[in-house]
């Protein structure tokens, strides 16, 4: 199984959410956990999810 390090809180995560913050043009990965810290912020803009585990 792979994981991707949270942009935000640096921790290992199998799904992980493609975002864009503080309207910038950088897309990054975070977590769930940050994500949903995140997601109300203005300039937040989601971006697809990404999955380790592949089907």
């Amino acid at each position: 199984m792979k994981t991707k390090q949270c942009h935000t809180c640096n921790t290992q995560t199998e799904v992980a959410f493609r975002v864009r913050l503080h309207s910038k043009k950088q897309w990054v990965f975070i977590c769930e956990d940050c994500c949903n810290l995140h997601k109300n912020s203005p300039g937040y803009t989601y971006g697809g999810t990404w999955k380790g585990k592949r089907h």
